[in-house]
């Protein structure tokens, strides 16, 4: 614990009060303010949304850019502007950053498919955390980043089945995400229903 003081990630809150013999104890709690968390939401026909948070989730900046029907490296670069956007109003060091994409996301970030996006085979982790120097995590939007959010904030302990938008789903199974053998578990695709 001593070494995450030096860091900013704990801090001390004071001395505890009681009768106890011997010296206090130090009170610590986690900095808040010391590390800032970029997140972005690629989810939307219209345009991508970003923020900036604190460490316990509270909305410190955010920024919205038009997607004005931008597809393939025109959509790629929209993405790379408002990442670039909201890393420069951060005011502490950067944990990481999270992206929510539509389409099929393998484990290792590469968007293998985002038919309203345009694009195949992206890599869009490794360019983002190259870019930036900082870690990145990119996950589908619903699969990924609805059902982990069910998981931490929805109550939800053991199974669950969130559904984003588009035509797919986050599954919690046992308390893990399901992302079955293509990683699309979720996703429904096309349905035609009736001639």
């Amino acid at each position: 614990m001593a070494e995450l003081i030096p860091e900013d990630l704990i801090i001390e809150i004071g001395k505890r009060e009681d009768s106890r013999p011997g010296k206090p104890a130090t009170l610590l709690d986690i900095n808040r303010g010391g590390r800032q968390i970029v997140g972005l939401d690629l989810s939307e026909y219209s345009l991508f949304r970003g923020a900036v948070l604190d460490l316990f989730g509270q909305i410190l900046h955010r920024v919205v850019a038009l997607l004005s029907g931008s597809t393939g490296s025109e959509a790629t670069a929209k993405v790379m502007a408002l990442a670039g956007a909201l890393v420069t109003t951060t005011t502490v060091p950067i944990l990481g950053m999270g992206v929510g994409s539509p389409g099929v996301v393998d484990p290792a970030g590469v968007v293998l498919s985002a038919p309203s996006l345009g694009w195949t085979d992206k890599h869009l982790q490794d360019r983002l955390a190259t870019r930036f120097g900082i870690p990145v995590t990119v996950g589908n939007d619903a699969c990924h980043g609805a059902g982990r959010t069910q998981l931490w904030w929805g109550g939800a302990r053991r199974d669950a089945h969130k559904v984003g938008r588009g035509v797919g789903s986050g599954l919690l199974l046992n308390g893990s995400l399901l992302f079955a053998s293509r990683f699309a578990a979720g996703k429904i695709g096309h349905v035609v229903v009736g001639t």
